[in-house]
């Protein structure tokens, strides 16, 4: 199965729903649901990305089913490619216009001088042949560093405009038009800003490419305007142009210049039709004191087949190539998107595992789901997909000096009924990481495939234990994630932790903040 920017955007969208829910039958539906999902797609699965986008078609189909299609919000991803389409047309009609009306300008001609070349060919050829250079060093750079990161590349001007416009302004504009066709799409443009606010350097790669296109498809509609532009001036009007310079003297450097330009539609177009020749390059000199009288009128009339064909192949050609390219590397930088994060670990290891009793903390009994309408879950007999899908073995870091016994059981017994993982490992730490790190050695070598920090949500995240979070981050290698896990007080007997919570909302901006995107920070409710 092909994934797309949209299909990720959906995807966070939907998961986002279920973590909003907050009783306990709805979180037990979740299991039973996504049971019986897994069981209607496991036998056209091969890999997790596979599973993924499965559960997120069967998804879709089930939230259009139980809304009505009138009041139904568009999704997330579909907003986001109606808009980003929308955005390219505009961006080639904002370059055309500009474009049109910029050469109209300058080929503003009335019949004493003639227009000057290398001014033509310095605004309309140079300076587009420049920024497509550096585009292309920009997007090369990115694409070689995997992704724009804020840390290592600068977003180019254009392109922080553009996102700002997109995912700030849009919404704002919407909400004034107050049409309502509109008002469907404004809730999903908000939820894409606030996706990208927050985990910023996950996204920042994703959202590259497509604005980074969008900067191309202005060029190309800036160039493909003065190209347009220039044609139909030189069919219905009397056009004349010539050349000067001071620094070139000699019109045998400036017949070389242009053959060597002329070079890559030399096998099209003769000398003295793609370009003038040196007899025309002569004859259409600028000469202030002698005025245009002493020039013919073949000689004056050359250039404009040299001038629309440099416009094509050192204007055009390069943005469409350029855009081309950009395309590919967006499709590229979608395939790589990382889907072994907890969120996604999390999701496939509810799909797969049995569903337990949530309201049983003493025993974990399976639920007979033939009654209720489930097929009995089988894991996969696919032996290499088993390998391709996240592990359930986890290891619990607690203080044992705040949580006492009981509380170690009940977080043990959440992990496994809730997060569906099995605690294989139980680390007692005073987190110190010069104390703890001789105990973190074993979980290199022990089949963890993660970790769960506990840590009681009314102490606040200060930097020693942001620092100490970091260096378990570094310390743990990709494959292992490393999860926060927040409780209540660890004396009380409920140990879940309100959504609401001001303290919980302070430790997802602390997190967020470490710019660490695969630390993943998880409530128990």
């Amino acid at each position: 199965m092909k994934l797309r920017l949209e299909d990720i955007i959906d995807l966070e969208y939907f998961i986002s729903i279920d973590d909003d829910l907050e009783s306990k039958a709805e979180i037990e539906s979740l299991a039973l649901r996504d049971r019986d999902i897994f069981s209607q797609c496991k036998n056209d699965i091969h890999s997790p990305k596979d599973l993924l986008l499965s559960w997120l078609l069967i998804r879709k189909q089930q939230f259009f089913k139980h809304t009505q299609k009138e009041t139904a919000p568009v999704l997330p991803g579909t907003v986001f490619t109606r808009f980003y389409r929308a955005m390219a047309c505009l961006m080639v009609l904002l370059g055309g216009v500009i474009g049109i009306t910029t050469v109209y300008s300058f080929l503003a001609y009335y019949g004493t001088h003639p227009i000057n070349v290398m001014v033509f060919m310095s605004v309309f050829v140079a300076l587009p042949f420049v920024l497509f250079f550096v585009a292309f060093i920009v997007g090369l750079k990115t694409f070689i560093a995997g992704g724009y990161k804020k840390n290592n590349l600068h977003s180019p001007v254009l392109i922080s405009l553009i996102t700002a416009f997109f995912l700030n302004g849009v919404p704002k504009i919407l909400k004034k038009i107050k049409i309502s066709l509109f008002e469907r799409s404004i809730d999903g443009i908000e939820y894409i800003a606030q996706v990208y606010d927050t985990r910023k350097e996950e996204f920042a790669p994703l959202f590259f490419w497509p604005l980074y296109i969008l900067t191309s498809v202005f060029a190309l509609g800036f160039s493909a305007g003065a190209l347009a532009g220039t044609f139909f001036k030189v069919l219905v009007t009397d056009m004349a142009f010539g050349w000067q310079s001071t620094l070139v003297t000699g019109s045998q450097t400036v017949y070389d210049m242009v053959s060597v330009m002329a070079f890559p539609w030399s096998k099209i177009l003769a000398e003295g039709v793609g370009w003038p020749g040196l007899e025309q390059i002569e004859g259409s000199r600028i000469v202030l004191k002698d005025g245009i009288q002493a020039m013919a009128t073949p000689d004056l009339v050359s250039w404009w087949p040299f001038l629309c064909m440099a416009v094509i192949f050192y204007a055009l050609i390069p943005r469409v190539f350029l855009i081309l390219s950009s395309i590919w590397a967006r499709h590229y930088q979608v395939s790589c998107f990382d889907v072994e994060k907890p969120r996604f670990n999390q999701l496939i290891l509810r799909m797969q595992s049995p569903v337990l009793d949530i309201n049983s903390p003493k025993e974990s009994v399976k639920k007979p789901l033939e009654k209720l309408g489930a097929i009995q879950p089988t894991p996969p007999s696919d032996t290499a997909l088993k390998k391709k899908m996240p592990g359930n073995k986890a290891c619990l870091l607690i203080s044992r000096t705040a949580y006492g016994e009981d509380a170690e059981k009940k977080m043990i017994q959440y992990i496994k009924t809730v997060l569906f993982l099995d605690v294989t490992r139980v680390i007692s730490v005073c987190h110190d990481y010069e104390m703890d790190s001789d105990g973190f050695d074993d979980i290199l070598t022990s089949g963890i495939d993660q970790v769960i920090l506990a840590y009681e949500v009314w102490q606040p995240p200060i930097r020693g234990v942001l620092f100490y979070i970091r260096q378990i981050r570094l310390f743990l290698p990709e494959k292992i994630s490393l999860c926060v896990m927040l409780t209540q007080d660890a004396g009380q007997d409920d140990l879940s932790v309100d959504k609401e919570d001001i303290n919980f909302k302070i430790w997802e901006k602390a997190i967020a903040g470490l710019g660490y995107p695969d630390i993943c920070l998880m409530r128990v409710m």
